[in-house]
Formats: structure tokens, C-alpha cells, sequence
């Protein structure tokens, strides 16, 4: 089970520790909404406008960054993107003027944003498809290994000043780009042997653009990929608003989030073994029905471990998702467009940002708990049956390409 792990590129186990190290830094966002109310003083309907902000300008950044990324390298992408967030971090933590955080939020996320895709597809540059499952499965596994241990920090660390979260996030992007100049090769190969490898930049944004939107069968993974993941980054908009109201505090709020990283960090290589065997879009399927369960009983609970529970729950939803998805796009995506493909299966999370995040502080505000976690199990499941929709005309393409392989 272990030797798929242990027999992947250096370069990806460089990305790995680049990237655990920098989630372990990732403070600013899971306590964004916390920090627009309570010292910003923003009403809570007013305050998950944040998340919108950050989705709106995580979108731009995802489709220039791919784009940026497939035209002049994947790395010069991450470069900019860790250095520019970094400093752009400093920058927000100065600022108490409500809009002008807002822009901030939008303008951070839109930089530092970039290097999503770029990471993605160098690591599908780095890996043949027989691999990339494992290598985008450890990758997710210290991403939330990081993540777990994040909350956990920032939560201690909101207690004394909401500033130190923004200096320890500037940090650890600057680990990460230590971590890029000091180990990471450029992966864009502008010529392979025959040409049929090369990632010529011959295509422009238009062009990429229009290929994409015609592309049917992308466009419903893309969509029950926005579904779950409206679901999903209630998390860090409403959830927290929500245990408050259930008189549970902001280091109460880190705890139970901090399992969803500590379990994937302890058994994402268990599942990603098991799932790898089967019909990567039924479990995909079943996956968000899983993440409907976790979420959907959240109305009816007050304790904090009933909260882990669930938490655990929806968890395991994550783990059968996280390391499918990037491989699945990375092989019906032609190879000169790799990463615009990766950087627009972003937008699904992006959006689910500026989208979800201002719809679950209404309904909390307005409808209540209960209201607000019955809707995100039936978002869950609308993503379920659009993943389900989308399954036939994915394998067989990825069956098609095989062939003209072989």
C-alpha cells in the first residue's frame, strides 16, 4: 500500500513539505468572519461578504493563473503568487476600513490565488497517470495535515491579537517560496520529442476560453464540484457564526475544525489505496452523498463532540474526493491546456466561496441553523447527481485516450 507513495518524484515530495508547511500558516481565512465581527465590528451577514470577496478574487486568479501558467511556466507562477500574497498579507492586517479590507481581501486572493493551478499541473507534469491518483492524494494529505494543525494555532493566537494571524500566514508563504526557488525545476516541457508532449503556448485565452465552455462533460464535473464545495466552505463562513451562536468559542471553533485536517493527515493514505481501486466517478458520486451527511445533521447538534463527529463525517466525504478530482480533470484535459483546465476546476471552489459564503449567512441570520444545514445537504446532493450525470462521458474519453496511447 505504502511503495506507490514511496516511489513518486522528488519534486512532489519537495511540493508536499512546501505546501504542508505553508497550511500550517493558512490562519487568516478559517477566522475571517471572526475577525470582521469581532474586531471590525461587522454584523455577520455583513462579515461572510468577506468570503466573497476572497472567492470573487480567487476566480481571476485561478483563470490567469493557469493560463499564466501553461503560457510561460508553472513556476515563475508560484514565485509571484507566494511573494506578491506574502507581502499583500502585511498590507491587510494594517487596514480597519471595512471596504477597504474588502478590496484588500478581493486583491490578496486574486495574487495569491495564481498558484493553484500552477501547482497542479506541475504536479501532473511531474507523475504519469498510473501515479498522479498518489501524488495528488499525498499532496491533499499534507495540505490538511497542515490545515489541521493551522486552526488549532490561530485559534490561540486570535486570542491574544487577530494581527498575528496575518504575520504567520505572510510567513509560511515565504517558507513555501523558499521551498520553490531552492528545490523546484520548471515541469513546462515547450517541446517533447514528437511534439505530442510539448506544452506549446500557442493557444491564446480566447481560444482556451471558448474550447473550455464547450466542453459538456468538464463543465458537470465542474458543477457538482461547485455544489459540494458551497458546502463545504461553510466551514469557514457560517459554521464558525453558527457555534457561536451555540456558545461555543473561538478556540472551541479551531478544535473542531482541526479534526478534518488530523484525520485526513492520519488515514488519507488508507482511503486514497481503497478508492483508487474502483469507478472514480461513482465514488465521487458517493462521496457527496457522504459530505451530505456530515453537513446535513450539523441543525440538529449542540456539544462539541458532536460537532467533531460530524465534522468526521463529512471528512471522509473529503478524503474520497480530494485525490480523484485534479488526476480526472488532468486526463481529459488536453495536454497544452492542462492547467487552464486545473486553474477553471478551481473556480468550482472559488466560486463556491463567493457564492456560498453570503447565501449561508443570510439563511443563518434569517432562517436559522436548522434552515441552513438541511440546504447544504440538498446543495451535497445536487452536486452527487451532477458528478453522476458527468460519469459515462468521462471514462469513456479517458478510455479513448488510453487507446491513442497504446
Amino acid at each position: 500500500m505504502l511503495k506507490e507513495y514511496l516511489n513518486l518524484p522528488p519534486g512532489v515530495y519537495a511540493l508536499c513539505v512546501g505546501m504542508f508547511l505553508n497550511r500550517v500558516g493558512t490562519m487568516v481565512l478559517p477566522f475571517l468572519t471572526k475577525y470582521l465581527t469581532e474586531s471590525l465590528g461587522a454584523p455577520p451577514d455583513i462579515a461572510t461578504l468577506g468570503m466573497t470577496c476572497f472567492g470573487a478574487g480567487a476566480i481571476g486568479g485561478a483563470l490567469v493563473g493557469g493560463h499564466l501558467a501553461d503560457r510561460y511556466g508553472r513556476r515563475i507562477v508560484m514565485i509571484a503568487a507566494l511573494g506578491g500574497g506574502a507581502g499583500l498579507l502585511l498590507v491587510m492586517s494594517r487596514i480597519t476600513w471595512l471596504p477597504g479590507v474588502f478590496l484588500a481581501i478581493f486583491v490578496f486572493a486574486l495574487v495569491s490565488e495564481l498558484f493553484r493551478p500552477a501547482l497542479q499541473a506541475m504536479i501532473a507534469d511531474m507523475t504519469p497517470p498510473e501515479k498522479r491518483t498518489h501524488a495528488f492524494g499525498l499532496m491533499y494529505m499534507a495540505i490538511n495535515l497542515g490545515f489541521g494543525i493551522g486552526p488549532w494555532l490561530g485559534g490561540m493566537l486570535a486570542t491574544r491579537s487577530y494581527s498575528l494571524l496575518f504575520f504567520a500566514q505572510s510567513a509560511s508563504s515565504l517558507v513555501f517560496l523558499a521551498v520553490v526557488l531552492g528545490w523546484i525545476p520548471e515541469t513546462l516541457r515547450r517541446r517533447g520529442n514528437d511534439g505530442a508532449e510539448g506544452a506549446e503556448p500557442n493557444i491564446g485565452f480566447g481560444r482556451a476560453l471558448r474550447h473550455i465552455s464547450q466542453d459538456g462533460d468538464f463543465l458537470l464535473l465542474c458543477a457538482g464540484t461547485f455544489f459540494v464545495s458551497m458546502v463545504y466552505m461553510q466551514t469557514m463562513s457560517s459554521f464558525p457564526l453558527f457555534l457561536s451562536s451555540k456558545g461555543l468559542d473561538t478556540a472551541a471553533y479551531g478544535r473542531i475544525v482541526a479534526v478534518n485536517g488530523l484525520l485526513i493527515a492520519g488515514t488519507q493514505i488508507f482511503v486514497t489505496a481503497i478508492v483508487a481501486r474502483f469507478d472514480r466517478c461513482r465514488v465521487l458520486v458517493l462521496a457527496a452523498m457522504v459530505t451530505a451527511t456530515g453537513f446535513g445533521s450539523y441543525g440538529g447538534l449542540a456539544a462539541e463532540w458532536e460537532f467533531k463527529l460530524a465534522v468526521a463525517i463529512w471528512t471522509l466525504g473529503e478524503m474520497m474526493q480530494s485525490p480523484l478530482l485534479s488526476p480526472l480533470v488532468s486526463e481529459i484535459a488536453p495536454k497544452q491546456m492542462r492547467a487552464r483546465y486545473l486553474g477553471v476546476i478551481s473556480i468550482a471552489f472559488s466560486g463556491a466561496n463567493a457564492i456560498g459564503a453570503p447565501l449561508g449567512g443570510l439563511l443563518l441570520r434569517h432562517a436559522g441553523g436548522v434552515a441552513l444545514w438541511i440546504t447544504a445537504a440538498g446543495v451535497a446532493l445536487l452536486g452527487s447527481a451532477c458528478y453522476a450525470a458527468a460519469r459515462r462521458p468521462v471514462l469513456r474519453r479517458i478510455a479513448l485516450a488510453e487507446g491513442g496511447a497504446a
